[in-house]
């Protein structure tokens, strides 16, 4: 398992054999942050309407934070056992879409762009139509997930070829600083 301490401090953390596996960790790792911190902008934004400053919201986001890494535990669990069985430990799929209704309509009426929430509400409700009523929220990742994703092999990882960077928006040459690192290797 990836441990971002090792990453931290400079030593290789090893993904496999694959030469790809560091790039494919690394766009996963980008749609992570940058879902996160549009969310916490999101955020801010929400409670600036009523002068709260991004300082002071930032301890509750913190905190808040720390509730999701139990949440994202609990999914992981659910999608590897492959059993497709999704109990919803936190809450169901409709209650989720309840939230993200309220989200939207808060953020609109407090004059806030709601194109972020109005997203993942959108990818919820494609989601429940095909659900089990009472399930939790991990099924919507088969949702979001292309079939094309579900590929194995070698072929599978369009931005590497033999451990270099190749996807048509980057020149081949040596993987960046941060993938070496992945890699094993010194920056």
């Amino acid at each position: 398992m990836l441990q971002p301490l090792a990453v931290r401090e400079r030593r290789g953390v090893r993904l496999g054999s694959d030469h790809g596996m560091p790039a494919l960790y690394d766009v996963s790792l980008l749609g992570l942050m940058w879902g996160t911190l549009n969310s916490f902008l999101h955020g801010v934004a929400i409670v600036e309407t009523a002068n709260v400053g991004a300082q002071q919201f930032l301890l509750w986001a913190h905190m808040w934070l720390e509730a999701i890494k139990t949440f994202t535990a609990d999914h992981a669990a659910q999608i590897d056992a492959g059993d497709g069985r999704f109990p919803a430990d936190d809450a169901t799929l409709e209650t989720h879409l309840e939230a993200l209704k309220h989200l939207v309509h808060e953020s609109e009426a407090l004059g806030v762009d709601a194109e972020l929430p109005k997203y993942s509400q959108a990818l919820m409700e494609r989601s429940s139509t095909r659900a089990t009523p009472g399930t939790a929220t991990p099924p919507w990742s088969r949702r979001i997930a292309s079939p094309r994703s579900k590929r194995r092999g070698t072929d599978r990882f369009p931005v590497r070829q033999r451990g270099r960077y190749d996807g048509g928006h980057r020149p081949a040459g040596p993987a960046p600083a941060a993938a070496r690192v992945h890699q094993g290797e010194s920056p």
